[in-house]
């Protein structure tokens, strides 16, 4: 927990930083998760096997992804407030599975069924990337961090 606070903490000073300079804040808060995602995923190596979950490598490892998806939490709010949010999922969930029951039921308007369009695509994303990476560290360990850390340094370098 105080991990991830440090790393919000970390990337709103960041970002207030590069505003005050007229810099594009999105590209840096994405190095800065890509960074916390390759030293996560090079802790979580180095710690494997994990027998003990107490050691000092599993406790960096946990500290460096807890870091990461501050930073990434914070960047939702910070760089892509018009969006639907990616880090509170059950609750993008809760509110699709409301709307749809309502739209079935013939009670909903235009602004819930456009509510609903702009869930979705997060929401699908968000559940392949979960089933994915559960799957990915089953067969392959930190390395399935490979495709995470790709798509941020790809959404990184073209922001």
């Amino acid at each position: 927990f105080p991990a991830f606070v440090l790393a919000v903490a970390l990337a709103r000073l960041t970002a207030l930083w590069l505003e005050r300079r007229k810099r594009p804040v999105m590209r840096s808060l994405l190095l800065l998760q890509f960074v916390l995602l390759v030293a996560f995923a090079c802790a979580g190596w180095a710690a494997t096997p994990i027998d003990q979950p107490d050691s000092t490598g599993a406790i960096w490892a946990g500290v460096l992804g807890a870091g990461a998806m501050g930073v990434q939490n914070a960047a939702a709010r910070l760089a892509l407030p018009t969006m639907a949010p990616t880090t509170v999922m059950t609750g993008n969930v809760t509110q699709l599975v409301i709307d749809v029951v309502d739209l079935l039921r013939g009670g909903a308007g235009d602004a819930i069924r456009q509510r609903g369009i702009g869930l979705i695509v997060p929401i699908i994303a968000f559940a392949a990337g979960a089933i994915g990476g559960a799957f990915g560290y089953e067969y392959v360990g930190f390395l399935a961090l490979l495709v995470p850390m790709g798509i941020v340094g790809w959404l990184a370098l073209a922001s």
